[in-house]
């Protein structure tokens, strides 16, 4: 499926646009797109408008605060440049994130003299967004679609 598309959020601030000369395209059903959203687009047609408002729950979730969290500078490496407004993956060893394993992406808010601000929460979580936009193409995904998405996609038997 294809879309063009604006998104807002609760304040009419414009946070992404898709037009229609680069549709932004996903296969239907594989959850690509934010699950509440593809529900909302299910059944559309080429040409049909849509105007779908995700509360953050829907969306990219709620803010958490404790996903905001002042590191001490020296546990980051020397090699890493900490600017404002740059990610970065880090590992989690649950230093109270309520996160047992595996690695978040940290946007960095603040950076200071001894320590630094990280943020762990998605850039939209907290904010309910608006998707205005219109389908511009539907077609049947192709195997070479189904099979980079992985095994598990493809029709039962089938192998490249």
């Amino acid at each position: 499926m294809g879309l063009a598309y604006k998104v807002c959020d609760e304040c009419g601030e414009l946070v992404e646009e898709v037009g229609r000369d680069r549709p932004r395209f996903y296969i239907h059903g594989y959850e690509q797109i934010l699950p509440a959203l593809e529900h909302k687009l299910s059944g559309l047609h080429v040409g049909e408008k849509f105007c779908v408002t995700l509360k953050p729950g829907e969306a990219f979730g709620r803010y958490e605060e404790r996903l905001c969290q002042r590191v001490p500078r020296w546990r980051f490496p020397s090699d890493v440049s900490l600017v404002v407004g740059a990610r970065l993956e880090l590992g989690i060893d649950d230093h109270g994130l309520g996160i047992d394993y595996g690695t978040v992406l940290f946007c960095i808010k603040e950076v200071g003299a001894d320590e630094v601000v990280v943020d762990g929460n998605h850039p939209l979580a907290g904010r309910e967004l608006t998707y205005r936009g219109e389908i511009v193409e539907v077609r049947v995904a192709s195997y070479r679609e189904l099979e980079a998405m992985g095994p598990q996609t493809l029709p039962h038997g089938l192998r490249l």
